[in-house]
C-alpha cells in the first residue's frame, strides 16, 4: 500500500459504555518524517568554540492531539493541530545555533557571521548580532530575550478554541508607560494585514494601544521614551519581554517570519511578550497545574554549554488570574521535545485539548492585560460594576463576561430558546435535574442552551450524568459542554451514548469560582443532523473534601460545609481511601481517560509507557488505534538505545489468590524487541513468566497467563527496545481476575440502585418526565427475558473473557448497508459493532447472569443479519464457564429483516447460556438480537415457519413436505427460500456499481477475498484506476496484504436464475494496471501489474470453465471487452474471477457490466470518441476527425487506415474477430450489417475526391446549438447563437432575472457561479467533512452539499480556485452578493471576491484570510457589488501554506440592487 499523505477520517469506534465516533488521523507523512529523522540523527550540531562535544539528536513528527475518549462517553474536545511540524522543527534545530540579538556595545565576540535587518525609513540600521549569554546581569534587558530566534518555532501558529487560567506579567518598569506601544512594520503587505488584525484585538479589548509614530499619542516628551516596536521578517517568531530597548537605539524588534509566523494567534502571542507577558507554563504557580518533563525537553545553548531550556523555566510572575490552558501564551504539549514525547504534562488531562489552541486574544489574556496595566484604575473610572460569574471590569468600566453569559453584571445566560437554560441556585442538600427539552422524547434541533449552576459558598458543584443519547457523526453533531474549570474557558464536549447513571461525574474546580459550573447543550451548529433522546443530568452541591481525589479505587463524597470526605469503594476494595484490596478484587486497566489503573511507570525508566489514541509517530511500527475503547499504552522507541527498557508495575500488593492475567499486545516493526511479564511477591523472587520477541504482525493479540497464589503479588510489564526505532510495543485491556484462565471467578452483577433523594425540578430546569413504575423482577413462572429497553430486566450480561461488547442501540446502526433500521418492537436492541478497531475473528459474548437449573428450556429470540455474504456467525451454546454445546448457529447475510429463532435446550445443572457473534473481515457485518425469552420446558408446537426461512418478503406456510414449509415469494424472487432473483424473463442486466447490492453479479462465498466498491483512486499507488469509467463508483480487488499470490475474488450470478439454453452477450470495462496482475472478467479497470482476470461459464451446481481471460498489465486505462456466451446450459451461472498476482500492485477493477440476452452485436469501443463505419448497400461513410483516412475499393476488400496504428475492416465469410487493443482492430464481416464504433471524434469519410482542406467548422466550435459559418477571419468561422446565448462560441448565457441562488444540492448546471479554466484547480462539491482532519467543515451550512477547495497535494501555496459568472451575461446594475463561508485550519489562505465589467479587469471588493474566529461555525458574507454595465463576479479560494487550509462556501445568493434595498 502507498504511504498516506493525508489524515483520514476516523470511523466509528466502540467504547466501554456506548458507541463513540472519533476522528482518527492517520500517520501524517510518516515515512517522509522517519527518513528525515534518520538524517537528522547523523547531522552535526553546533560546536561551541570552548565547550562543545557533539550534539546528536533526531527530529520527529509531533503527535496530533484529537478528539478525546473517556470511559463513560465520547468527549469531542476542541482540537489544535501541530502546524508545520517538520518545517518548524527543522527550523528550530537551525535557529538554536543562529546568531542572537545583542546590542553592539554588549557583544564580546562574534561566533557567527552577523546579518543586517532591513533599514526602516528615518531610522538608523538595526543589526543582528550574536548573544553569547555569558556573564549577563539578570536586570539587563538582554535577559528578557526568550531564546532569541528560537522561542516561538515550536508552539505556533496557534489553532482552535481557547480559554483560561492564571497569568504571568512583568511589573513596572518593563511595562509600556500609559499603555502606549509605538510600532513600525518592515514586513510584506500581506503580513501587515494579519498584524493589523492582531493589533485591532488588543486595541479593542484592552487599554493598551498599539499606534504608529504618526499618531498624536506618540509623544516622547510625555511618555519619557522614544522606544518603537518594529515588526520584522526575521528568523522565526520571537520577542523581547516588555519595553526593554535592547539596542539602546529606541528600536525593539518583534520577529514574525513569513509565512510560518504570519497568523493572528502568533502575532498576539509575540505582542503579549512585548507588553510584558511570559509563557503560561512559566508562571510562578505552574506546578499546581502542569509539570515539565525535563528529560523530554531539548536544552538551550548558553554560549558555553547546554543548559535547561529557558522557555520552559519558571518565572517570577504576578499570576493575577487563574492558570489558563487556553491562553495565547500556553505552549503545545510537545513544545521543544527532543524525543517525540510530551514535554508539558497537565495535572488535569481533560484540559490538554486547550493547549496551543488559541486563535487570538483570549478571555483571560484580556483580563491579564487589564490587571497588569491597571486599565480600571484610571481617575475617571468610578462606580465600577460588580461583575459576577467570572466576569471582570474592563477599561471601558463595563463588564466583560464569559461568552455564554450576558447582562450588565454577567448575571444572565445566553440561550436561544425559552425551553432550556437559565440560572440554577442550589441550596444546601438540594438536587436538581437538567434535561434536554422533550426528554425522554427526542430533543429538537436549533438549540443553544446554557445553564449556570451555583451552589452555596465554600462548596463544589457536582454534575452526575444519569442518561445520555446525543447524536454524533465523525465528530459530535450535537453535544454537551462542561465548563467545570473556569467559566470563561471552553470545556470538554461530550456526545454519544451513556446509559450508566452516576458513573460519569464532573466537579467544579476551585481555581476560580468553586461553587459554579456552566453546562451547555448545542443542537444548532449542525442542525441538519438527526436528533436523539437527549440527556438527564443531576446537579448538586458537595463539600471541598474531594478536590484532591483521595479515593484511589472508589467514588468520593464530601458533605457540605466540610473539607472531609468518605469513599464508596469499587467491588473487591476496602479501606478509608479505597486502597486495600480483597482476594475478590478484579484489576482491570483499559487505559481510558479517567480510569485509575494500578499499573504505573517505574521511576527508573529510560523509556515510559505512554498513552496514545492513534498511530504511533513512527511509520511501520505500532498500532493504528486501541484494541478497545480509545486509548492504549505503548513504548516510543525512537531516539533510544538497543536494550533500553520501559517498565510498569502494580502499585498495590495484590492479595494471595490464584489469578488469570489477560491482556492484548501489539508488536509490529522490522527491528522489534521483546515484551516480558514478571511476577514476584513478599517471599517470592521476581521471575519471568511470559515473553514474546520479534515482530508479531499488525494485529492485537490476546495473551492469557495463569498466576499461582503469591503472597504480596506484584506484576511487572516490561518492553525492551530492539536494534532500531522500528520496535514500538503496545499493550491494552489488561486484567487480573481471581481464578484460572479456564475457570475465572466472576462476581454476579449488582442490580440494586442506590437510594437518592428525589430530585427537585423547579424552574429554570425542565420538568422531570413522568414514567410508570418499571417491574424489575422476572415473571414468577421462571420465564426470563431480555428486551433491552431502558430499565427492563435482562438475564444476560456481558462476558468478561471475550474481545469486545454488545452495544445497546435505537434506530439504525452507524454503518451503512448493514444492521437493522430499528428494534423489532419498542426502541432498543443489542448489536455487535464490527467497525475498526474490532479485528478479524474477534468475538462478543453475552452469558446468563446465573447458572441454569437442570431441565429443558425453550429459547426464542429475534435476530438480524444483514451485510456482506461473508459477515460473521451468530452462535448459541451452553457450558459451565465457556461455550461448550452448540445449539444454534446462523452465518452470512440473511437480508435486511428480523428473523425469529427458536430452539429447545436440554440443560445439565450448573450450566450457563451463551450468545455470541463474531467479525470475519468486513465492517459490513453488524449482527443484532432482540426480544429474547427463555422459558422452562420444550418448545411446544414448533413450526418451521417460526424460523422465518422465507427471505425478501416471502411468506411462509407449513406443509407436510420433508422441509415442512413452503415460501410464497414476492414478484421477482424465486427459490426454496425466495433467495434468488428471477432473471429468466429479463433481457438485459446492467451493473454500474453506483449503489451496492444492486447487481446480478454478487460476491461469492467460497472465494479467498471480496470485490470492493470504490470511488476515486484505489489506496495503493501505481495500480488501479483513478476514477470510475462512468459515474462515481466501480468495483475492484484490493491486492495489498493480507492477500497472497493466487488468491481469488469471484463475482457470480449464482443468486439470479437466468434463462436456460440461451445465448448471452457479456460486456464490461476492465482496468488492469500495475506490477502484478489479476485475472479479471468484465469491464475492469486494470491499473498496475495485476495477475489474471477470467470469465467462467457453467451450469448451476456443476464445475465451470473459462471462456475468456486477460493477464498482466494492460496500461492505465479502462478497456472495453465483450464475451459471447453460447446456449450451452439449462441453468447457467456466470463468474468473474480475479486472481491476485505476485505484488500488491495488482488492483483489478470492473465497471459498467452489461449482460444481454442473445448474441453480441459487435461493437468495438476504443475510447477515442466515436468513429462509426456502417456497411449496407455499399453506402460507406467513415465519420472521423483524424489526419489520414484511406479507403480502397476493389473486390469487396475494404481497408480503413485512421492513423492510429492500423484499424482494418475486411468483408468475407462470417469470421468474427474483435481485437480492441488500438494497435490493430480487425473486424471481418459477412452480410454487411455491422457497425464498428471506435470512439474517436467525428471522423467523416465519403466516396469521391477529398476536399482541399479541413473546414474550420468541422470541429463544431459553436456551443449550445449555435450554427457555424466559415469566413475569412483568423479563426476561420463565426457563430450564429441561439436565443439566450452569446459570445464567440455561444458559451455565455444571457439572463434577465434579478435573483439567483446556488445551494449546491444538485450539480453545477443550475448555478451561475462555475469553475473557470484559467485557474490552477477547481472547487469541489462535497457532503459531510473534508478528507483532511483539523480543516474544513463537517457538513454543509444548510442541506447536504457545499463547495470547498481541497488543499492537499498536489496543491502548493498560492494556488487559486475560481468560481465565476463569466459564462452568464448578468443585467447591468448593482447587485447584492451573500454566501456562507467556512475557514478552519492552521494554514488557511484567503477567500476573496472580485467584481468588475466584462470588458475590463476585475477589482477585489472583499477578502478574508487565515482561520476565522469560532472556526467550526459557518459565517455569513454580505457584499455590495458596484454598478457595472456588464458585470462579472468571481469568488477566489487561495491555498495557504499547507494542506490544512480547506476553505468552503455554501448558499450563494445574488440579488439585484444594493444589500440594503434587498434587506440584507
Amino acid at each position: 500500500m502507498q504511504e498516506p499523505d493525508e489524515e483520514r477520517e476516523m470511523e466509528v469506534r466502540q467504547g466501554r459504555y456506548g458507541k463513540r465516533h472519533l476522528d482518527r488521523p492517520s500517520k501524517s507523512y510518516a515515512r517522509k518524517m522517519e527518513e528525515g529523522m534518520q538524517k537528522l540523527t547523523h547531522r552535526k550540531r553546533l560546536l561551541a568554540e570552548r565547550k562543545m562535544k557533539e550534539w546528536r539528536k533526531s527530529n520527529g513528527e509531533l503527535p496530533e492531539p484529537e478528539v478525546r475518549q473517556g470511559r463513560y462517553g465520547k468527549r469531542h474536545l476542541d482540537r489544535p493541530s501541530k502546524s508545520y511540524a517538520r518545517k518548524m522543527e527543522e527550523s528550530m534545530q537551525k535557529l538554536t545555533h543562529r546568531k542572537r540579538l545583542l546590542a553592539e556595545r554588549k557583544m564580546k565576540e562574534w561566533r557567527k557571521s552577523n546579518g543586517e535587518l532591513p533599514e526602516p525609513e528615518n531610522t538608523e540600521p538595526i543589526f543582528l548580532l550574536l548573544f553569547p549569554f555569558e556573564n549577563i546581569d539578570p536586570d539587563d534587558p538582554e535577559s528578557n530575550l526568550l531564546e532569541g530566534m528560537e522561542i516561538e518555532n515550536n508552539g505556533h501558529p496557534h489553532l482552535g478554541d481557547s480559554s483560561g487560567r492564571k497569568r504571568n506579567f512583568d511589573i513596572y518598569p518593563w511595562l509600556w508607560k500609559d499603555g502606549i506601544v509605538h510600532i513600525v512594520c518592515l514586513t510584506s503587505s500581506s503580513a501587515v494585514t494579519v498584524i493589523n488584525k492582531a493589533i485591532e484585538q488588543v486595541n479593542d479589548y484592552t487599554c493598551v494601544k498599539w499606534v504608529t509614530t504618526s499618531d498624536p499619542r506618540f509623544n516622547p516628551t510625555v511618555l519619557g521614551h522614544s522606544n518603537v516596536i518594529t515588526f520584522i521578517n526575521g528568523g522565526g517568531c520571537w520577542s523581547y519581554v516588555g519595553n526593554v530597548n535592547p539596542f539602546r537605539n529606541n528600536v525593539q524588534p518583534v520577529s514574525l517570519s513569513e509565512p510560518g509566523c504570519i497568523s493572528v494567534s502568533t502575532s498576539v502571542h509575540e505582542m503579549l511578550h512585548a507588553m510584558g507577558g511570559h509563557h503560561e507554563q512559566s508562571r510562578s504557580d505552574r506546578d499546581g497545574y502542569v509539570s515539565i518533563a525535563w528529560p523530554n525537553v531539548r536544552p538551550s545553548w548558553n554560549g558555553q554549554a547546554y543548559v535547561q531550556n529557558i522557555n520552559m523555566a519558571k518565572s517570577n510572575t504576578q499570576d493575577n488570574n487563574p492558570y489558563d490552558a487556553e491562553s495565547s501564551m500556553q505552549y503545545s504539549l510537545y513544545a521543544f521535545f527532543n524525543n517525540g514525547q510530551k514535554t508539558i504534562l497537565f495535572k488535569d488531562q481533560r484540559l490538554e485539548f486547550l493547549a496551543d489552541s488559541a486563535d487570538g486574544l483570549e478571555f483571560y489574556d484580556i483580563q491579564d492585560v487589564t490587571d497588569a496595566y491597571k486599565c480600571t484604575g484610571r481617575p475617571l473610572q468610578q462606580n465600577k460594576p460588580n461583575c459576577q460569574n467570572g466576569g471582570f471590569v474592563n477599561f471601558q468600566c463595563t463588564c466583560t463576561c464569559p461568552d455564554v453569559l450576558t447582562g450588565a453584571t454577567c448575571e444572565q445566560t445566553v440561550s436561544n430558546s425559552q425551553s432550556c437554560g437559565g440560572v440554577i441556585n442550589l441550596v444546601a442538600g438540594e438536587e436538581r435535574l437538567i434535561q434536554s427539552p422533550n426528554y425522554p422524547s427526542n430533543y429538537p434541533t436549533g438549540l443553544e442552551c446554557t445553564w449556570l449552576i451555583k451552589g452555596p459558598a465554600n462548596s463544589l458543584v457536582r454534575a452526575s450524568l444519569q442518561y445520555m443519547d446525543i447524536t454524533s457523526g465523525s465528530a459530535c453533531s450535537h453535544w454537551l459542554e462542561y465548563r467545570y474549570n473556569l467559566l470563561g474557558q471552553k470545556g470538554p464536549k461530550v456526545c454519544g451514548t451513556n446509559f450508566v447513571a452516576d458513573v460519569e461525574k464532573w466537579d467544579s474546580s476551585p481555581d476560580e469560582l468553586s461553587n459554579a459550573m456552566i453546562i451547555r447543550f448545542d443542537s444548532n451548529t449542525y442542525s441538519s443532523a438527526a436528533v436523539s433522546k437527549g440527556f438527564s443530568i443531576k446537579v448538586s452541591s458537595i463539600g471541598t473534601g474531594c478536590i484532591n481525589e483521595p479515593c484511589v479505587l472508589g467514588t468520593c463524597n464530601s458533605p457540605l460545609n466540610s473539607g472531609t470526605y468518605t469513599c464508596t469503594c469499587n467491588p473487591g476494595v476496602t479501606g478509608t481511601n479505597c486502597d486495600q484490596l480483597t482476594p475478590s478484587y478484579q484489576l482491570i486497566c483499559t487505559f481510558e481517560f479517567g480510569e485509575k489503573c494500578l499499573f504505573e511507570n517505574e521511576g527508573s525508566n529510560v523509556i515510559n509507557w505512554d498513552t496514545n489514541s492513534q498511530g504511533t509517530p513512527s511509520s511501520n511500527t505500532g498500532p493504528n488505534n486501541a484494541h478497545g475503547g480509545f486509548q492504549y499504552v505503548y513504548t516510543e522507541m525512537s531516539r533510544k538505545n538497543p536494550g533500553d527498557k520501559a517498565t510498569m508495575s502494580t502499585t498495590l500488593q495484590l492479595p494471595t489468590t490464584s489469578r488469570c492475567m489477560m491482556f492484548y499486545y501489539h508488536m509490529k516493526g522490522s527491528t522489534m524487541g521483546t515484551l516480558n511479564i514478571y511476577s514476584e511477591g513478599t517471599n517470592t523472587a521476581k521471575s519471568n513468566i511470559w515473553t514474546r520477541s520479534g515482530a508479531q504482525g499488525d494485529d492485537w493479540i490476546k495473551a492469557e497467563i495463569d498466576i499461582p497464589a503469591i503472597n504480596g503479588l506484584k506484576m511487572t510489564i516490561e518492553g525492551v527496545r530492539g536494534s532500531d526505532w522500528s520496535s514500538d510495543i503496545a499493550i491494552d485491556d489488561v486484567s487480573l481476575i481471581p481464578g484460572t484462565c479456564g475457570n475465572p471467578v466472576t462476581a454476579a452483577p449488582t442490580t440494586a440502585s442506590p437510594t437518592t433523594a428525589a430530585p427537585t425540578t423547579a424552574a429554570p430546569t425542565t420538568a422531570a418526565p413522568t414514567t410508570a413504575a418499571i417491574t424489575t423482577s422476572q415473571p414468577a413462572d421462571g420465564t426470563q427475558t431480555c428486551t433491552f429497553e431502558d430499565g427492563a430486566p435482562c438475564f444476560l450480561v456481558e462476558a468478561t473473557n471475550d474481545d469486545f461488547d454488545w452495544t445497546f442501540r435505537s434506530g439504525s446502526t452507524p454503518s451503512g448497508g448493514t444492521g437493522p433500521q430499528s428494534a423489532v418492537e419498542g426502541s432498543k436492541y443489542k448489536y455487535v459493532e464490527v467497525s475498526s478497531p474490532i479485528g478479524s475473528n474477534d468475538v462478543a459474548r453475552l452469558e446468563s447472569s446465573t447458572n441454569l437449573n437442570a431441565g429443558d428450556y425453550c429459547l426464542t429470540f429475534q435476530y438480524h443479519m444483514f451485510g456482506l455474504d461473508t459477515m460473521g456467525d451468530l452462535k448459541i451454546s451452553t457450558g459451565v464457564t465457556a461455550p461448550e454445546n452448540e445449539v444454534f448457529i446462523e452465518s452470512g447475510n440473511l437480508g435486511d429483516q428480523w428473523n425469529k429463532g427458536m430452539v429447545t435446550i436440554s440443560n445439565a445443572a450448573g450450566m450457563k447460556l451463551f450468545i455470541e457473534a463474531n467479525k470475519v473481515t468486513s465492517w459490513k457485518g453488524d449482527i443484532a438480537i432482540d426480544d429474547i425469552q427463555l422459558m422452562p420446558g420444550v418448545c411446544a408446537g414448533v413450526s418451521p415457519c417460526d424460523y422465518s426461512p422465507c427471505q425478501n418478503g416471502g411468506s411462509c406456510s407449513e406443509t407436510t413436505t420433508a422441509i415442512g414449509y413452503t415460501c410464497s415469494c414476492l414478484g421477482g424472487f424465486v427459490g426454496q427460500n425466495c433467495n434468488q432473483v428471477d432473471g429468466k424473463t429479463g433481457s438485459e442486466f446492467t451493473c454500474d456499481f453506483e449503489t451496492e447490492n444492486n447487481c446480478v453479479f454478487e460476491n461469492a462465498d467460497d472465494d479467498d477475498f471480496q470485490w470492493t466498491y470504490r470511488s476515486g483512486s484505489t489506496p495503493s499507488g501505481g495500480t488501479g484506476p483513478s476514477s470510475a469509467y462512468e459515474g462515481t463508483q466501480y468495483v475492484y480487488t484490493e491486492a495489498s496484504s493480507p492477500r497472497d499470490q493466487g488468491d481469488k475474488a469471484v463475482l457470480s450470478t449464482v443468486n439470479t436464475l437466468l434463462a436456460g439454453t440461451s445465448s448471452y452477450c457479456l460486456q464490461f470495462y476492465l482496468h488492469m494496471y500495475g506490477t502484478s496482475s489479476y485475472c479479471l472478467q468484465f469491464y475492469l479497470h486494470m491499473y498496475g501489474t495485476p495477475g489474471t482476470m477470467e470469465v467462467k461459464f457453467g451450469n448451476r451446481g456443476s464445475s465451470s470453465s473459462s471462456v475468456w481471460s486477460q493477464s498482466d498489465d494492460q496500461g492505465n486505462q479502462w478497456v472495453f471487452h465483450q464475451v459471447e456466451l453460447p446456449p450451452s446450459f439449462a441453468d447457467p451461472v456466470i463468474f468473474f474471477e480475479a486472481i491476485r498476482g505476485s505484488s500488491y500492485k495488482g488492483d483489478v477493477a470492473l465497471d459498467l457490466v452489461k449482460l444481454s440476452l442473445g448474441q453480441c452485436k459487435y461493437q468495438v469501443d476504443t475510447d477515442l470518441d466515436s468513429v462509426k463505419l456502417s456497411l449496407g448497400q455499399c453506402k460507406y461513410q467513415v465519420d472521423t476527425d483524424l489526419d489520414s483516412v484511406k479507403l480502397s475499393l476493389g473486390q469487396c476488400k475494404y481497408q480503413v487506415d485512421i492513423d492510429l496504428d492500423s484499424v482494418k475492416l475486411s468483408l468475407g465469410q462470417c469470421k468474427y474477430q474483435v481485437d480492441t487493443d488500438l494497435d490493430s482492430v480487425i473486424l471481418s464481416l459477412g452480410q454487411c450489417k455491422y457497425q464498428v464504433d471506435i470512439d474517436l471524434d467525428s471522423v467523416k469519410l465519403s466516396l469521391g475526391q477529398c476536399a482541399s482542406g479541413p473546414s474550420a467548422c468541422a470541429t463544431n466550435p459553436c456551443n449550445n446549438s449555435g450554427s457555424c459559418n466559415e469566413d475569412g477571419s483568423s479563426a476561420g468561422y463565426y457563430c450564429n447563437c441561439m436565443t439566450g446565448w452569446s459570445g464567440d462560441n455561444c458559451d455565455v448565457q444571457d439572463v434577465s432575472g434579478n435573483s439567483y441562488s446556488c445551494g449546491f444540492e444538485t450539480d453545477g448546471a443550475t448555478c451561475i457561479f462555475k469553475d473557470t479554466t484559467n485557474d490552477e484547480f477547481d472547487w469541489t462539491r462535497r457532503t459531510k467533512s473534508t478528507p483532511s482532519s483539523s480543516t474544513g467543515p463537517t457538513g454543509a451550512a444548510t442541506g447536504d452539499y457545499y463547495m470547498y477547495i481541497e488543499t492537499s497535494s498536489p496543491r502548493v501555496i498560492g494556488d487559486t480556485a475560481v468560481l465565476t459568472t463569466q459564462d452568464t451575461n448578468l443585467p447591468a446594475g448593482s447587485w447584492c452578493l451573500t454566501f456562507q463561508y467556512h475557514m478552519k485550519g492552521p494554514s488557511i489562505g484567503s477567500l476573496e471576491v472580485f467584481a468588475g465589467d466584462r470588458s475590463s479587469s476585475l477589482t477585489s471588493i472583499w477578502t478574508k484570510s487565515g482561520k476565522q474566529s469560532d472556526p467550526d461555525l459557518w459565517k455569513t458574507a454580505t457584499i455590495d457589488i458596484p454598478q457595472q454595465s456588464n458585470p462579472v463576479i468571481t469568488i477566489d479560494g487561495i491555498r495557504g501554506s499547507s494542506y490544512r487550509g480547506d476553505i468552503a462556501i455554501d448558499d450563494i445568493a445574488l440579488n439585484a440592487g444594493t444589500c440594503a434595498s434587498a434587506g440584507k
